[in-house]
């Protein structure tokens, strides 16, 4: 009862505040609170679980959940609907759209937590886990360091270019229908329709929206793992250190928790429907189209997971099946292993193209790709093998410990197989990795709680360096000159809000492929790639720059169609000062980026005169840009 209380008093302080606020102060006001996207953000996770326990009569977690999660794609199907009959802007729809879920959200907690059963129990107790959860992750992100908007990801600023493009009103039942930083097709926009809500509606920093989406990301996906887990039948408190552990194990992997990606999105969709009790075949048709919506490849690799999982390891089926397969698969890593050793790799053989593309192999080999598994996951990998080995020479074993063998069994397959980007199918192995671990020490110290306790906590302060090693990595690409961690810099803000400001110039933005992402993530204007800009497009446009003439701008502009505007920035201008330029390492490898903008502008009187000359207007100028636009623009 105390904790049915508890949660009610949150609901009512989050309606209070929002009502509060918007009385008081205004609806601007209310859309610049961080407590409002706090509020908002988690009311998000939360709602489809709601609508599938309020509205639906199911659980919380299952498919009934994934089918609640379908408002947020047919809001953005009724924000297009809006905007071509109405003229009503997809901006205001998602602001009024956000408020109202802040609102329905708290007084759905309050319903729900009082329905009968273990149904009322569940809600209450998944908002203590996600707020105990949300407290630790921001605990430790303010003790490693990272400021309130420190944006540690350039895919959040690449997906909310489609998110600029829905602000506008366009279609974008894909991400590659509105802009060209997709090159391939990868995904749907159901994962668009969420950070839209955000960033859309939102008026604060780019870089304060990602950090509370990424703390409560993580937050409710510990909620999510923690419920996956009861599987084995623990106690709490055993779960929560495993879970703990699941998540900073999952940052050490394919991505992080960090980083709210539609890999991520489908994995947690993927565990979400596993806590499903009964598979019909419309109910198994149905939870595939979603992941496969939300990410083609892994979601496609999930729906292989989720057909063997009803297939072969259901709760129903003796263990004779998956313990056959779990065996024949140990045998097929083995083989796929040696033939690594050996040289075989998909991407070496088949996909000699991507490399080049690439401009790098995306694989690590033979040792190094044993090493960084071993580096990456440290003790618990051992304790993995171990679980492993123990499983297949015990008679103390179930169906769920044999699948999570077998989905850790088939993302190491696919890794020494070697496609391109293979560390991609380690997505979620610190979940199964947990789950295998805790299965042998419960069975090792059954009579010993306090065995079990230390050896938990061993395991999870040994993933601790491991964590830090892993951070630095992000923390020291994204370190700034003036020590700022994060991937917004501020000497780019006055181009970008010139840009916002002034869009009537009809012309795509040409730069490096850094300038070219900031300008493209938060602006109207189109450019040559962004981030993704080809390698054979970067020595034509740093040739230009290290070289200005006629001639040479002429290859920039055979690069496009359309009309250019140039903006020659302090990241150009730095490619000048290498002894020869042509080692720039952004112009050879495609995810090398020169991210400081504040070295000041060489050459600019030179690169003004051949711009001036060949008909081209400044437009804006600061000490570190200069952008130019064709005259008859103007």
């Amino acid at each position: 009862m105390i904790k049915k209380i508890l949660t009610i008093i949150i609901s009512l302080v989050a309606i209070g505040f929002i009502l509060t606020t918007y009385t008081l102060y205004g609806y601007n006001y209310l859309l610049q609170s961080s407590l409002y996207v706090n509020i908002l953000t988690s009311s998000i996770f939360f709602l489809p679980g709601l609508i599938a326990v309020t509205v639906l009569n199911g659980k919380f977690f299952g498919t009934k959940y994934l089918l609640g999660f379908l408002l947020y794609p047919t809001a953005y199907l009724f924000s297009i609907l809006l905007f071509s009959e109405f003229g009503i802007l997809p901006e205001k729809f998602y602001a009024t759209f956000g408020v109202l879920i802040t609102i329905v959200t708290p007084l759905l907690v309050g319903i729900a937590s009082f329905k009968k059963g273990k149904t009322g129990k569940e809600i209450t107790e998944n908002i203590i886990l996600f707020l105990f959860a949300l407290g630790i992750v921001s605990g430790f992100n303010q003790l490693i360091g990272l400021q309130k908007d420190s944006l540690l990801s350039l895919d959040f600023l690449q997906h909310n270019a489609v998110v600029m493009e829905m602000k506008e009103g366009h279609t974008c039942f894909t991400p590659n229908q509105c802009s060209n930083l997709f090159q391939k097709l990868g995904y749907t926009s159901v994962f668009h329709s969420i950070q839209a809500i955000l960033t859309m509606s939102i008026h604060l920093p780019l870089g304060e929206i990602f950090v509370t989406l990424s703390q409560i990301f993580t937050a409710f996906s510990f909620t999510i793992i923690y419920r996956y887990i009861t599987k084995l039948g623990i106690p709490w408190y055993l779960n929560i250190l495993a879970s703990l552990i699941a998540i900073s194990i999952f940052d050490l992997g394919a991505h992080s928790f960090t980083y709210f990606l539609p890999q991520t999105m489908a994995l947690m969709l993927f565990v979400i429907a596993l806590q499903s009790e009964k598979w019909r075949i419309s109910t198994t048709l149905f939870t595939i189209s979603v992941l496969i919506l939300s990410h083609f490849v892994i979601g496609s690799y999930l729906s292989f997971l989720l057909i063997s999982y009803i297939l072969f390891f259901s709760p129903k089926m003796t263990t004779k099946v998956p313990l056959t397969i779990t065996a024949l698969l140990t045998l097929a890593l083995v083989v796929f292993i040696t033939a690594n050793i050996r040289g075989f790799s998909i991407e070496k053989i088949f996909q000699a193209n991507e490399i080049d593309a690439l401009g790098f192999l995306s694989n690590y080999y033979y040792p190094d790709n044993l090493m960084v598994v071993v580096k990456q996951y440290g003790v618990i990998l051992f304790t993995t093998l171990i679980g492993i080995i123990y499983t297949f020479f015990t008679k103390r074993r179930n169906n769920f410990i044999l699948y999570n063998i077998f989905i850790f069994q088939t993302g190491l397959s696919i890794y020494f197989l070697a496609p391109t980007y293979a560390n991609k199918f380690f997505l979620g192995f610190g979940v199964f990795m947990a789950v295998i671990t805790l299965n042998i020490l419960n069975t090792l110290f059954q009579r010993s709680i306090y065995s079990k306790i230390l050896f938990l906590e061993m395991i999870f302060i040994s993933t601790v360096p491991l964590y830090m090693i892993n951070a630095q990595k992000y923390f020291t690409f994204y370190t700034q000159g003036n020590g700022k961690i994060s991937a917004i810099v501020e000497e780019d803000n006055g181009l970008v809000n010139f840009l916002k400001s002034n869009n009537r110039y009809k012309c795509m933005i040409i730069s490096d492929p850094y300038t070219q992402l900031m300008v493209r993530s938060q602006t109207e204007y189109d450019t040559l790639g962004a981030q993704y800009q080809s390698l054979k497009d970067r020595a034509t446009i740093s040739q230009f720059t290290t070289l200005p003439s006629e001639v040479n701008f002429k290859e920039i502009s055979s690069l496009t169609t359309e009309d250019i505007c140039f903006v020659y920035s302090s990241r150009l201008s730095l490619v000048s000062k290498y002894a020869n330029p042509d080692n720039a390492p952004w112009r050879n490898i495609l995810y090398d980026y020169e991210i400081n903008n504040n070295r000041g502008l060489e050459q600019k009187e030179t690169v003004k005169r051949t711009m001036q000359g060949m008909g081209y207007k400044i437009i804006y100028q600061d000490s570190n840009y200069i952008l130019f636009s064709p005259g008859f623009l103007l």
